[in-house]
């Protein structure tokens, strides 16, 4: 039977996400294929085409992409800045760009130009960030590279940079550096060595990020995160691409749906306002070949979420994974989560958090006990409504 709960989800996504669906991988796929001419085919009428088959396709499902449709100064933008399922948009860079050219006037010049628009509407600016560097790890050179030059080009005018993949030192980064993604194993508790040993299924060797000496020296990373970012007000955020890997929730074609959509209940967990992801549409691309399709690959479906429509003879439209649908059921999830924290307070989602999820390697693998819960909350949800 159907049931229908008495109350809504809010309109503003509470989820921050960055999830990349680069317009022209689509398009440079499709003229690879044949399905659309390069000659005939105007810019214009492709930009229709991904607003309204891709672009707005994530929205529907509260998911950011890295950039918006059209130009950030061109006023057809704005109503995009102003959807409240935006949650965030790259002014500049979005992938790794080593040779981003700070000095280049063109550059300077757009990049002024966007930020002097977005000081007009508040809105707007919160959602606004700069992406030039890309895992850096614990090369802090690279993170204040990027600062600097956006503090050349910008000057006092307030901006974040997003960096996602940085060491769990993040201590040496506090200067450059406004909205942190550290991977989402980073979050792992460690300990002295031999309590370690006893127990290698919650401190494995592969993916903790954390050393012996910065343990000793600042403590786990999860009370640093809390207390050195948010204590400052900086934006929150997570990150997972290719790994980590088993035995640690993620995305991958082998994984039970209950895998995928967990990563967003340890997205609450670990109290971060934000996911951060590279990749939705890796296809077929010139000399990747669908490496990412293919199931002897312990990492397989990275970066791909969304297939596209042709190889089913449906045109140039998104098919969703059905890693796509728990990603979406994941999001909505820590929606319900948002909406009950708001009303009563973060430790009473916690309750709720804490029947699936105790850690970032202690998480029911059974998706009745996240359905149950999640109902559990909806009728929790609906009884704040009815007062």
């Amino acid at each position: 039977r159907l049931f229908v709960w008495d109350f809504a989800l809010d309109e503003e996504t509470a989820l921050n996400t960055l999830f990349c669906t680069e317009s022209s991988s689509i398009r440079h796929y499709a003229m690879q294929q044949n399905v659309v001419d390069p000659v005939y085919f105007s810019d214009e009428e492709w930009k229709d085409i991904y607003i309204n088959k891709w672009f707005n396709y994530n929205l529907k499902n509260r998911i950011s992409d890295y950039h918006l449709p059209y130009d950030i100064t061109d006023p057809r933008a704005d109503s995009f800045m102003d959807d409240p399922r935006v949650t965030a948009f790259i002014t500049a860079g979005g992938v790794q760009d080593k040779d981003y050219d700070w000095d280049d006037p063109v550059r300077a010049e757009r990049l002024r130009a966007i930020y002097d628009k977005l000081e007009t509407n508040p809105v707007w600016a919160e959602k606004a960030y700069i992406y030039t560097v890309d895992e850096p790890g614990g090369d802090v050179a690279r993170v204040k590279w990027q600062w600097d030059g956006a503090k050349s080009v910008l000057g006092d005018t307030p901006f974040k940079t997003i960096i996602p993949g940085t060491s769990t030192m993040i201590e040496d980064m506090l200067d450059y550096c406004n909205a942190f993604a550290p991977n989402i194993d980073a979050f792992l508790k460690t300990a002295e060595p031999m309590e370690r040993k006893a127990d290698r299924y919650n401190y494995p060797a592969y993916g903790r990020y954390m050393n012996q000496f910065e343990y000793r020296k600042y403590g786990n990373f999860q009370e640093r995160y809390d207390t050195l970012l948010r204590g400052r007000g900086d934006s929150m955020w997570c990150y997972i691409c290719c790994g980590p890997q088993f035995p640690y929730a993620n995305f991958f074609m082998s994984y039970q749906g209950a895998w995928c959509r967990m990563v967003l209940w340890e997205t609450y967990f670990i109290h971060s306002d934000g996911l951060l992801y590279w990749d939705t549409v890796f296809w077929n691309v010139e000399e990747h070949n669908s490496n990412m399709i293919n199931l002897k690959r312990t990492n397989s479906g990275d970066g791909l979420f969304l297939y596209p429509g042709i190889w089913w003879g449906e045109g140039l439209v998104p098919v969703p994974s059905i890693r796509y649908e728990a990603l979406r059921d994941g999001i909505e999830d820590f929606q319900y989560l948002k909406q009950l924290e708001r009303v009563r307070g973060r430790d009473a989602s916690m309750e709720y958090v804490g029947r699936i999820c105790e850690g970032i390697l202690t998480f029911s693998e059974d998706l009745r006990d996240m359905e149950r819960t999640r109902n559990e909350l909806g009728f929790a949800l609906e009884a704040l409504d009815a007062h």
